[in-house]
């Protein structure tokens, strides 16, 4: 899984001066690499879920706790509606894997 997230995430920043085509085969190619729906769905979540968590965390530090949960929830929400084709193709990706 941590394969196919690192996958994800190179081929979209290599891709992203095409909006629409970079997600897509980000996530067909990572969620082929995963090899399952729900696990090709959940390498294109994470990320999104980890960077929420450690601005929190750093926020948190500097004694910012509530800032920090309203600025990662919001960046977790972001990123996650931002990649809806990512998320789309990961599953499809890994549903051709099998």
């Amino acid at each position: 899984m941590i394969a196919a997230m690192i996958v994800m995430i190179l081929i979209d920043i290599v891709l992203f001066w095409a909006p629409i085509i970079g997600p897509i085969v980000a996530g067909l190619v990572g969620g082929y690499i995963a090899g399952s729906p729900g696990t090709a769905m959940l390498a294109a979540i994470l990320p999104a879920i980890i960077a929420g968590v450690l601005l929190f965390l750093a926020f948190t530090y500097f004694g910012l706790p509530v800032v920090g949960g309203f600025l990662g929830l919001g960046i977790t929400v972001y990123l996650i509606v931002g990649r809806v084709l990512l998320i789309i193709a990961a599953a499809i990706g890994g549903a051709l894997a099998r």
